[in-house]
């Protein structure tokens, strides 16, 4: 599972800057940088952008997803949708190491390598994110049954990055990431009774460190580094490609989506049951394609 107002700001970015950058930095081959370097790296080759204590609130009434394939167009319903967005960068230090960022706009030019990403490619990253989200649905129903209510409440993203290539007629990209959630909770059956599951603190990040690191306990934790779909530096990107099926000539989605990283949370719960942390660390997934069949964009039969 993310931040609706987050991607679109993002898009319309990606939008501007295409139009307007015409400089492109000079042939370099893709090198990581210290936390230190990176936030010092302001607009050499696009722009950077502060943002100063936005508030974004939305409110729905409802929103249903319809299978529209279907006679009887059945549909997952949400009503009563609350959404409440904070963002600040710029002039904030959330990891606390002495330098302020900000969100930092880039076209890279990479020299060609084997080893890592080398195409021109948008980047757009912060490593000072300072931004908090709220969510909730009132009620969840299925085809006209109430199945539940949901509630996200403190999603933040204190650093991320997002990278945009291309290839053939397709999308390459990297979105990585550092994310807590402090709560999930999602109430199901009858809405007289109280039966609901959640979690508390949920950390994703790309590893775990600390001299005491112990995954059964959560005052041990220091989260590092993001978690990352797809991977610039090492020459293997996500992509997106939209065509069709070789063994039907239908019209498809394809995704391809190599990740790593960690996942940790503090508490489980199902009622007033505590069951405790769990930890998935050092999450490799080496290739993991999905395809989403279309339905009659105009191409096959």
């Amino acid at each position: 599972m993310t931040d609706f107002f987050m991607i679109r700001l993002l898009k319309n970015i990606i939008f501007i800057t295409a139009l307007n950058l015409i400089i492109l930095s000079n042939g370099n081959a893709i090198t990581e940088l210290s936390r230190e370097e990176l936030k010092n790296q302001t607009a050499q080759a696009g722009m950077s952008v502060a943002i100063d204590n936005a508030v974004v609130y939305h409110e729905s009434s409802s929103l249903k997803f319809i299978d529209a394939d279907e006679t009887d167009a059945g549909y997952l319903g949400f009503r009563d949708i609350k959404q409440l967005y904070t963002y600040n960068t710029g002039d904030v230090d959330v990891d606390g190491d002495g330098v302020m960022g900000h969100l930092n706009i880039d076209i890279a030019n990479p020299e060609e390598s084997v080893d890592h990403y080398s195409k021109p490619f948008v980047a757009m990253e912060c490593s000072d994110w300072e931004t908090l989200s709220f969510f909730q649905a009132g009620t969840i129903d299925f085809n006209g049954t109430e199945i539940g209510s949901l509630a996200i409440t403190g999603t933040g993203f204190p650093e991320w990055n997002l990278y945009f290539g291309a290839h053939d007629a397709g999308i390459d990209f990297e979105a990585g990431f550092k994310a807590k959630i402090n709560s999930f909770k999602y109430k199901y059956g009858d809405p007289a009774n109280d039966h609901w599951l959640g979690f508390d603190n949920l950390y994703i990040s790309n590893s775990f460190s600390g001299h005491s690191d112990d995954p059964s306990d959560p005052t041990t934790w220091v989260s590092e580094g993001r978690f990352k779909i797809g991977d610039f530096q090492n020459n293997k990107p996500a992509t997106f490609d939209i065509g069709v099926r070789e063994s039907d000539n239908s019209p498809a989605i394809f995704l391809s989506t190599p990740m790593t990283g960690s996942v940790r949370m503090e508490n489980i719960h199902i009622e007033s049951n505590d069951f405790g942390p769990a930890a998935i660390d050092g999450i490799k997934v080496h290739n993991m394609s999905i395809e989403l069949p279309g339905r009659n964009l105009g191409m096959g039969n």
